[in-house]
């Protein structure tokens, strides 16, 4: 796998050499952090290192990503590298005046697999997407910031497409559809930003987000209403399939302090609100951060009421 992600690098500083006469922009981040997890119920230390990294080489025409992570200490490197080719440019400067239509196609290893949506899922109940099992080629096709079409397919294998598209009618308000042809999934969301439509001096939205899986038979529905009000965020999150009913909501602050960042919030979420006996578990986190020489070190708490505490020392920088 090493190998694999250098060689992965050594195409990008090609790609770099061969169009030095060019103007090519590089620019990418590079995440660590060390993850420790303390349960006092179960084994008292669990390493969960991770580290992800993100380059990019762009020119006008072009885009040409690589993303890597997995474990620190373990040979487990997960790679991506996708190009973007942004057609429309490539045809105004010939000449050729598209509009407002804008297509930029998709290929390579990390092309999206899930088709639009515009649901807010503040809880990670995940699940609300329509999504292909893997997508190599694909490509997005917008017209102005009224509509948005995307399509992709894993083109080894058969019959594993998704596409949708998401629109904004009005400013404020957006949806969005999308199907999966492999799981045969279809997925609807929709969203309004109520502080434009009303005018608000605060945040507050609202979104909602429906998922209908045909071969499991399930459907799924979400809403979620999240805001903020100077330095304090509150966000509740509500899903179900008729079979269970989780429930979870989130108040938080964060304010800055002679460079430092500081941040913490409680959370408080229940599975399924009709299990008998109920359980609610309650978690309490926070974080402080301070950038120094362009990096960015964090050190993030959390602690889950009679339950685990983790610890985890983070570092990142961009260039």
């Amino acid at each position: 796998m090493k190998k694999k992600f250098l060689t992965l690098a050594l195409v990008l500083m090609v790609a770099v050499t061969l169009f030095a006469a060019k103007p090519v922009e590089v620019s990418g981040t590079f995440d660590f952090g060390y993850k420790i997890t303390f349960n006092p119920l179960g084994s008292a230390l669990a390493d969960n290192s991770k580290y992800s990294t993100f380059v990019s080489v762009s020119s006008d025409y072009w885009k040409v990503n690589l993303t890597a992570g997995g474990g620190v200490f373990a040979n487990n490197v997960k790679n991506a590298m996708t190009a973007d080719i942004y057609l429309s440019k490539a045809l105004a400067a010939e000449g050729v005046d598209m509009g407002d239509l804008d297509v930029t196609l998709h290929a390579g290893t990390g092309v999206g697999k899930s088709a639009p949506s515009v649901f807010a899922d503040k809880a990670e109940f995940g699940a609300y997407k329509a999504a292909a099992g893997n997508a190599n080629a694909g490509a997005t096709v917008k017209y102005g910031a009224l509509v948005e079409v995307y399509g992709a397919a894993d083109l080894t294998a058969k019959n594993d497409f998704v596409f949708g598209a998401k629109t904004t009618p009005v400013e404020g308000v957006s949806a969005a559809l999308g199907y999966a042809t492999a799981g045969k999934v279809f997925a609807a969301s929709a969203a309004a930003d109520i502080k434009k439509l009303a005018n608000l001096d605060f945040d507050l939205a609202a979104s909602v987000a429906y998922q209908g899986d045909f071969t499991a038979k399930t459907n799924k529905m979400y809403t979620s209403v999240y805001g903020s009000y100077s330095d304090i965020g509150l966000w509740v999150q509500y899903g179900t399939d008729t079979k269970w009913h989780r429930l979870a909501a989130k108040a938080s602050y964060s304010t800055t302090i002679e460079g430092f960042g500081l941040a913490a919030g409680v959370k408080v979420a229940s599975a399924d609100l009709t299990a008998d006996p109920l359980k609610v578990d309650v978690t309490l986190d926070g974080s402080a951060a301070y950038t120094l020489g362009g990096v960015k070190y964090k050190l993030a708490l959390e602690y889950v009421v009679n339950g685990a505490f983790t610890l985890t020392p983070s570092a990142s920088f961009s260039f």
